[in-house]
C-alpha cells in the first residue's frame, strides 16, 4: 500500500509542476514596461552676475587698500537696493612671478590682488541699476540665468501630477486593449530630467554690459534672448496585467 501511494504521487508531480510552469509563463507575459512624459518650457526668473576687480603692483599694503575701498563702495551700492542679494563676496591675493628672461625667470616681482562679488537677483530691473552704478568700480566677469528653486518646485509638482495622469490612463488603455480585466504596479520611477542641469551662461559679459548699460530702448529685450528653459518629469513604469 505505501508503494502504491509513493507512486501516486509521483505520477502526479509531473503535472502538478507543469502547471506551475505554464502558470509562471503566462503571469511573465502579462507585465508591460512603458515611460510616459510632461513637459513645460519656462522663463529663467533668476540671474546671477559675477563681477571682479583686480591689480598688481609692488606694494602689498597700498595693492590691499585700493581693493578695499572698491569692495566697500561696491557694497554699499548693492545694499540700498533691497531687491539685489549679495550672495559672494571676497578677495585674494598672489604673488606676481617674472616669467621674462633666462636669468629673472621666476623671480618675484610684486603682488596681484582681486575682488570678486556675486550678486543675484529676480528683478533684472533693479540688477541693471545697481550694475549700472557699479561701472567704473567693478567689472562684469559673467551673466548667468537659472530658474529659481522655488519655481523649479512648483513646475515640477505640477508637472509630475501631469505624468501620473499619463501614466494611468496609459495603463488603463493597455489594460482594456489587451482585454484584461485590471492591472497591478509593479514599479513607478518618477525622475526629473533636468534636476542636475547646471546654470547655463544667460549671455556674454560684453553682450549683457552693453544691454546693462545702452540707453537704447530695446536693450532691455536683450536679456530676454535664449530665456526659456524646458522642464521635464518622466515616469517610468512596469505593471502586471490581471484577468480577475
Amino acid at each position: 500500500m505505501k508503494l502504491k501511494s509513493l507512486g501516486l504521487i509521483l505520477l502526479a508531480l509531473p503535472f502538478s509542476t507543469s502547471v506551475l510552469a505554464e502558470n509562471a509563463v503566462t503571469r511573465q507575459t502579462n507585465i508591460v514596461s512603458f515611460n510616459t512624459e510632461a513637459e513645460k518650457s519656462i522663463e529663467r526668473d533668476l540671474l546671477n552676475v559675477r563681477l571682479f576687480y583686480q591689480v598688481d603692483g609692488k606694494d602689498l599694503a597700498d595693492l590691499n587698500k585700493t581693493i578695499s575701498e572698491r569692495l566697500n563702495k561696491a557694497v554699499g551700492i548693492v545694499q540700498k537696493q533691497s531687491a539685489v542679494e549679495i550672495k559672494g563676496n571676497s578677495r585674494n591675493t598672489s604673488v606676481r612671478y617674472n616669467n621674462e628672461g633666462y636669468n629673472n625667470e621666476g623671480k618675484k616681482t610684486g603682488w596681484i590682488a582681486r575682488a570678486d562679488l556675486v550678486l543675484e537677483s529676480k528683478d533684472f530691473q533693479a540688477l541693471s541699476e545697481v550694475l549700472n552704478s557699479l561701472d567704473g568700480i567693478l567689472a562684469i566677469e559673467d551673466v548667468n540665468a537659472t530658474i529659481s528653486p522655488e519655481k523649479l518646485i512648483s513646475v515640477e509638482s505640477e508637472l509630475t501630477q501631469a505624468v501620473i495622469e499619463k501614466f494611468k490612463n496609459k495603463a488603463t488603455l493597455i489594460q482594456h486593449s489587451l482585454q484584461m480585466n485590471n492591472y497591478r504596479i509593479l514599479n513607478l520611477d518618477i525622475s526629473s530630467v533636468n534636476e542636475s542641469a547646471p546654470i547655463r551662461p544667460y549671455a556674454s559679459p560684453r553682450e549683457a554690459k552693453v544691454a546693462m548699460f545702452s540707453s537704447d530702448a530695446a536693450a532691455p529685450n536683450a536679456f530676454l534672448e535664449n530665456g526659456k528653459e524646458a522642464v521635464r518629469v518622466q515616469a517610468t513604469a512596469q505593471i502586471e496585467l490581471l484577468k480577475d
